[in-house]
């Protein structure tokens, strides 16, 4: 995939869910990427490390849950989002 086929596909995502763990980049490199390219995108962190809640504001992130979560916590967070 080129370059600028992954930042049309960036473009085109309303919603992100992330957790900080994951393979490659940590969720919040991945936020601040995703930031810099959709301004307008909401990024939700789903994860269980709290320690990175603070930074999650300066990526502007929707929400930041900790696991385990429930399906109506999911449920509430995701129908605020698409609301917006």
């Amino acid at each position: 995939m080129s370059k600028n086929n992954s930042v049309l596909k960036i473009n085109e995502i309303d919603i992100f869910l992330l957790d900080i763990e994951m393979s490659g980049l940590n969720g919040m490199e991945l936020g601040y990427k995703i930031r810099e390219i959709n301004k307008g995108a909401i990024i939700i962190y789903i994860t269980g490390f709290k320690d990175y809640a603070l930074n999650a504001f300066e990526i502007r992130s929707f929400n930041y849950i900790m696991k385990p979560i429930s399906y109506e916590k999911f449920y509430n967070v995701i129908s605020e989002a698409i609301e917006l």
